[in-house]
């Protein structure tokens, strides 16, 4: 018996080293395995994050180039020239630009003859501190950038920088004339301090879960050295299934289930608080309601199955239509549409709306029996309120539809459009 007894001791204290040892290589294991995944995460989302912004400056420019007038970069030379026309509508073009799309800067900038660097129209707000005027001398650290743009060279940038007005990602490209000859260039700053807060909660919230989960493999050897590993698993795939049919609930409850996008349950749930938020910190709100022009003679010339999926693609155009991340579609029920969009006046509305329906317009999806074109069209109608108006969701719907259904009169395939102006409900 005393034998069995310093066996029984001998193998404990084998076992117990066993598990030490076990517990050391595993420890090391999960923190070099953590450090490498939060190594991954980080890079792999800040490349993101340099690709979503290199597309977004590619997109701005190109409708930039197309839309400012050659002659802006010949004609206006001093601050003297701040009274012309080409000037005025030049500045509003860029401001307009820079407000839907969401930069900090937009600019026009060039070389003179003299060989000077030079802004040429600046979109933001005169009444901005940092306001450049014509003439006024580019940046040194942004010469180089420019000199490459006036090359014929595209400058897309592969780094957020910090710089002394502000964390900023820089683009900058050339503006080419009908004959393909450089005149200046085009420059944007996109303001990325809400991107850098992102990447420090997301630095914090992947040492967090490393740290998690170092703690959940040292117990999974633990439990797999004695030997309860199955009944772990058991429970994590129940815990799995459980999660699962929660978000499927959720999805249930909230999206629509052909076409992916809200319905009408998330917006009558949302859109007051939406509004009130938009109205607190003196925004503008705007709101759209879309319709399919004859979805009738649709549904009955191909079928219900094809009219399924053609609203499923109008649900994509246009919600492809919008950029910015708090813009949101919603069927709010047959093929009538909601498209809400905060902190955007009555201009941007109107020019996503243009947008929508340009973009159904290079879609074309066959519609032999409408009466507007031979491609399925949208009727749009959209009201806009001030910080000063007192409406709520309720009053934004029925107005936008109200201006839905004036489209639909004058012909379909267009939008109306609307102001509330005074605060009485």
């Amino acid at each position: 018996m005393r034998n069995i007894g310093k066996v029984g001791d001998m193998t404990g204290k084998i076992w117990k080293n066993f598990e030490i040892k076990i517990s050391i290589i595993l420890l090391l294991v999960v923190a070099s395995f953590s450090f490498t995944m939060y190594a991954v995460i980080y890079n792999q989302f800040y490349a993101l994050t340099i690709g979503k912004l290199q597309e977004d400056a590619i997109v701005i420019h190109k409708y930039a180039e197309e839309s400012l007038d050659e002659n802006t970069f010949r004609e206006l030379n001093t601050i003297e020239d701040e009274g012309k026309e080409l000037y005025s509508t030049a500045q509003r073009q860029l401001d307009e630009i820079r407000r839907i799309a969401n930069i900090r800067y937009l600019y026009t900038a060039k070389r003179t003859e003299s060989g000077a660097y030079i802004y040429v129209v600046d979109g933001l707000d005169k009444s901005a501190e940092d306001f450049r005027h014509i003439g006024d001398p580019i940046e040194p650290e942004i010469i180089p950038y420019l000199e490459k743009c006036l090359n014929d060279e595209v400058f897309l940038g592969s780094e957020i920088l910090d710089t002394e007005w502000g964390i900023i990602y820089v683009t900058y490209f050339p503006y080419h004339d009908a004959d393909g000859t450089v005149l200046g260039a085009i420059g944007m700053e996109f303001d990325c301090a809400n991107l850098l807060h992102s990447f420090e909660r997301m630095r914090a919230i992947t040492i967090l879960l490393s740290a998690l989960l170092a703690c959940g493999f040292i117990l999974a050897a633990i439990i797999i050295v004695k030997r309860v590993v199955r009944d772990t698993e058991k429970t994590f795939s129940s815990m799995l299934t459980s999660i699962t049919r929660l978000e499927m609930e959720v999805d249930k409850i909230y999206y629509d289930s052909l076409t992916g996008i809200y319905n009408r349950r998330f917006l009558d749930e949302n859109l007051n608080n939406i509004i009130s938020g938009e109205f607190h910190a003196e925004r503008s709100f705007s709101l759209m309601v879309a319709d399919i022009d004859y979805f009738k003679r649709y549904n009955d010339a191909y079928g219900h199955s094809e009219g399924d999926n053609c609203l499923k693609i109008v649900a994509e155009i246009l919600g492809a239509s919008v950029a910015r991340p708090k813009d949101f579609i919603v069927r709010y029920g047959g093929e009538e549409f909601v498209v809400v969009l905060p902190n955007t006046d009555e201009q941007g509305a109107q020019l996503i709306a243009e947008r929508m329906i340009e973009n159904m317009r290079m879609r074309a999806i066959p519609h032999e029996k409408s009466a507007v074109a031979n491609y399925v069209t949208v009727s749009i109608g959209i009201v806009t309120g001030k910080a000063e108006c007192n409406r709520n969701g309720e009053d934004f719907i029925k107005k936008a539809d109200q201006m839905m259904y004036q489209s639909k009169r004058e012909g379909r395939n267009r939008y109306n459009a609307t102001v509330f102006q005074d605060a009485a409900r």
